[in-house]
């Protein structure tokens, strides 16, 4: 008989992220017990959400955003766990969806600057994880997620994180992925642009508009974003002709009609 309620464990939690308590270190014994009781207690991830939810008001990186952050790691690593361990269990969506869900609100947190919360690098090297491949349960969970994610990334104070959050939504949500990416183009930064192009030449063909932006890249003020872009057409076996990474401003541009034709007929 279950001797214990989500609802009370959560509360003693908030709680301490409340509090006066000192923060713990992350390789505290007390945080392991934590995880460790969750891992073997298997509780429905629905009943822990509020431990995983967004943060309040905050101007700076106090000693509730760590706490907080240091139990909602301890929470989603036995949600990892789980899926480890236990590969067939029938809770494998929710512990997925709690994991994104997670993701969204502890990522790309503009009070944390530079750096990130303990919580996103975790879930980010989850979703990055080859042995994790792919699958199903990650691409609802990610589609589920997504639109909250990308507002997130637009609150980003730089560039940091932009590749890993774009490699996997590449990795888990395919072709949708990218071109749902390519839309957020105009509001990327030089280096993002680049790192976007270099990826989708690895990939299969996006859509249409994604393709069609790709084209126009060719020009683009950034002479790295155009040179990859000239790279990743090439990958798609597009009719460049003679340019290369060395050509003209004017070349390239002379280029832009015919390659947007071909991008048309290619991805109607």
């Amino acid at each position: 008989m279950e001797t214990w309620r989500p609802v009370d464990l959560v509360a003693g939690l908030q709680a301490y992220v409340r509090g006066d308590d000192p923060i713990l270190p992350r390789d505290d014994a007390r945080c392991y017990a934590l995880h460790n009781f969750l891992f073997g207690q298997r509780p429905d991830p629905e009943g822990l959400r509020p431990l995983l939810g967004p943060r309040g008001p905050a101007e700076e990186v106090a000693d509730a955003l760590l706490k907080r952050d240091l139990i909602a790691i301890c929470v989603v690593t036995s949600y990892m766990r789980r899926l480890w361990e236990y590969p067939e269990s029938t809770d494998r969506q929710s512990l997925y969806d709690s994991i994104a869900y997670a993701g969204v609100n502890f990522g790309f947190d503009p009070v944390y600057g530079d750096s990130h919360t303990g919580t996103s690098e975790e879930i980010t090297d989850f979703f990055a994880e080859p042995t994790f491949a792919a699958c199903e349960e990650s691409r609802v969970s990610l589609t589920r997620y997504l639109e909250d994610s990308v507002a997130r990334w637009r609150r980003r104070v730089t560039a940091k994180s932009s590749s890993m959050f774009f490699g996997i939504v590449m990795r888990h949500l395919g072709t949708a992925g990218t071109d749902r990416l390519f839309l957020e183009w105009e509001g990327m930064r030089p280096s993002e642009k680049y790192d976007l192009l270099k990826r989708v030449a690895d990939r299969d063909l996006p859509g249409r508009s994604a393709l069609l932006t790709v084209v126009s890249a060719l020009t683009d003020p950034d002479f790295e974003v155009r040179e990859a872009a000239v790279e990743a057409l090439e990958e798609f076996e597009a009719p460049i002709g003679d340019l290369d990474t060395s050509s003209t401003e004017e070349a390239l541009s002379a280029a832009l009609p015919r390659l947007r034709e071909w991008a048309e007929k290619t991805k109607p």
